[in-house]
């Protein structure tokens, strides 16, 4: 089973319209504007799933949200971890993690902000519960692509994405 969506001329949500793709973005700042109008509009983006994705580690619940028949955010819940990938064009823009660590040890939010070719920015904050923790400012992460895995690279990052949509 796959949230497959149909081809369609690319999109991004503006304030709940379906506009043309503009360039593809190339700093944090034009990501997180992107991300927070998709955000402010994801109530009425269409909900498919969730479905379960049977991994090495376990079954993951995924929904995909989709403006027109674009995907724009695939949404991934694990047992002890959440991915939230923000797309634009059918690729990531922008990967958050939030973690929760086990007997309630605390939470992790990691953010990843990618250009089409490099990680152009992570960052994170951890504390012991998630009202402490949207009090944190995010510091930059300093990680190599060993000590954070797929996330420190943008091909594994979309094709992740890209299985969730289309299964594998």
């Amino acid at each position: 089973m796959s949230l497959s969506c149909k081809n369609e001329k690319a999109a991004v949500a503006t304030q709940g319209a379906v506009v043309e793709q503009q360039e593809f973005p190339t700093s944090r700042s034009e990501i997180f504007k992107t991300v927070s109008e998709i955000k402010a509009i994801q109530d009425t983006l269409k909900e498919r799933g969730p479905i379960t994705v049977a991994k090495e580690d376990g079954n993951v619940e995924v929904t995909a949200y989709i403006q027109a028949t674009f995907p724009v955010i695939i949404h991934a819940q694990y047992p002890k971890k959440e991915e939230w990938f923000y797309l634009q064009n059918r690729q990531v823009i922008m990967l958050q993690e939030v973690v929760y660590a086990e007997n309630g040890g605390g939470i992790e939010e990691r953010q990843f902000f990618y250009t089409q070719e490099e990680v152009l920015e992570s960052r994170g904050r951890q504390a012991p519960s998630l009202d402490s923790l949207n009090r944190l400012s995010f510091e930059k992460l300093k990680l190599t692509k060993a000590e954070a895995g797929f996330q420190m690279d943008p091909v594994q990052v979309n094709m992740k994405a890209i299985n969730f949509l289309y299964g594998k």
